[in-house]
């Protein structure tokens, strides 16, 4: 089954809000990782994300430096440390 329209949004209004110092990125709620493909493709960042939905975390996995299928609370306890120069949550 396809991941439908929720899950494909591409965010392109945010992408003027992530400062150009910011090299590594988590971008929790990634859904199927459009906002990540820009951030990763355009500006050759690494970029993870985390996403609960397993249809949409396995496409999110073409885009992203690593993903990891799961709710927010548990990845925060899995992610490294001060790693990561920015954090963004989609809710």
């Amino acid at each position: 089954m396809a991941v439908d329209g929720y899950y494909l949004n591409h965010r392109q209004e945010m992408l003027e809000f992530v400062p150009d110092s910011a090299k590594r990125i988590i971008d929790i709620g990634c859904a199927a990782g459009e906002f990540i493909r820009n951030l990763g493709n355009i500006y050759g960042r690494e970029v993870w994300g985390v996403e609960p939905d397993k249809r949409a975390a396995k496409s999110a996995m073409k885009y992203a430096y690593k993903i990891l299928n799961m709710d927010a609370d548990r990845a925060l306890q899995k992610l490294p440390n001060r790693y990561f120069d920015l954090s963004l949550i989609h809710i």
